[in-house]
């Protein structure tokens, strides 16, 4: 028995099994495991028949290469209905998903760049919605960044419902703002680990690209990033770009379930850098979320359990960070609609905006 204790081979055999297992279903677990139509709630729970909505059976968007005819099922239900946001309001898309190897310096004329019209998204040169976001300062900008496994159809629906539950219904008669869904490709790829891995690589690289499109804008103006889950990596690469921009003015930053890269920051320099370009940071967290727990015993795995969440050094580091516990409300499941129904976000959110 001694023997077969000490064959190192033997146990380390044992252990990679074990991670192995244990990455597979932790990952399961994740957001990336569970499924679109259970992370969205704009309207309830999916009808087989489409008509029951007063819609014919919705076709795949354009623009939505994921949903072929063996996914359809992912649209059953859920026409993309007229949107109305307040008059006072703009919305705007602004997608990078036609930049398939994502660098940190690439062309902004690549970026997609749309306007709603009715149930249709008009696709307008990125240089109107600069143009327009420079003659008009009355409106505070705020840049919603969604999460991972989300296709371009759900981070439209989302972005949507994130302007709905924290501007259009809030009791406060909020100033106008400039509402900016942020669409970065973070469709499901096959295999939980190899998505998880791939994504965590794409959303540091196109924070990068965010942060250049920070740097275009208005330095007079606020801009707000609001992010969720994956997305507020791609929030933290773009304060840490924007940070090397004399020009760009420091963001205010609310994130929710908030899932850094596990290698990021680097250097603490590079996270004190990035904490100095937030103005206002908040955070909403949830203990029970399983997702969230899953992501930190997954990284605490690969890097041999000194894991260190990006978010938690730079709530350390931000002089004012605000954290919020928000799991009563929430429950377990990674669903960003039960955190954008918080009122604590809604009144973070209005406090930024009415400062």
């Amino acid at each position: 028995m001694d023997t077969v204790c000490d064959n190192s081979p033997y146990q380390l055999r044992i252990r990679l099994r074990v991670a192995a297992l244990g990455m597979l279903v932790l990952c399961q677990a994740l957001s990336l495991g569970v499924p679109l139509q259970a992370q969205d709630d704009y309207f309830p729970l999916p009808q087989r028949n489409a008509s029951q909505f007063g819609y014919p059976y919705p076709p795949p968007a354009a623009d939505e290469p994921g949903v072929t005819l063996t996914r359809r099922y992912m649209l059953d239900g859920y026409p993309e209905l007229e949107f109305n946001p307040r008059p006072q309001d703009e919305i705007w898309l602004v997608s990078t998903r036609t930049i398939p190897n994502c660098t940190q310096l690439a062309d902004t004329q690549q970026f997609t760049c749309k306007h709603p019209v009715g149930t249709a998204w008009n696709t307008v040169p990125l240089e109107q919605l600069l143009d327009v976001q420079q003659l008009n300062s009355q409106r505070a900008n705020i840049v919603f960044v969604h999460g991972n496994r989300t296709s371009a159809f759900w981070a439209r629906r989302r972005g949507k419902m994130a302007y709905q539950h924290l501007i259009a219904n809030n009791p406060v008669d909020l100033p106008p703002v400039r509402f900016i869904i942020w669409s970065w490709p973070s469709d499901e790829v096959s295999g939980s680990i190899k998505d998880f891995w791939k994504k965590m690589t794409r959303s540091v690289q196109d924070g990068h690209l965010l942060g250049q499109f920070l740097g275009k804008l208005d330095p007079a103006q606020s801009v707000t990033l609001l992010t969720y889950s994956m997305g507020t990596q791609v929030g933290f690469s773009a304060v840490e770009t924007a940070a090397s921009r004399a020009a760009c003015p420091p963001v205010d930053m609310i994130a929710m379930a908030p899932v850094t890269d596990c290698n990021w920051p680097h250097n603490r320099f590079q996270a004190e850098l990035s904490s100095q370009q937030i103005g206002q940071l908040c955070f909403f967290r949830n203990p029970r979320d399983i997702a969230i727990r899953a992501y930190k015993k997954v990284c605490s795995l690969h890097c041999h359990g000194s894991f260190q969440p990006g978010a938690d050094l730079m709530a350390r580091l931000h002089p004012h960070a605000r954290q919020y516990d928000v799991s009563q409300g929430v429950g377990c499941e990674h669903n960003v609609l039960g955190y954008v129904t918080q009122p604590q976000v809604r009144c973070e959110l209005q406090t930024i905006l009415m400062r």
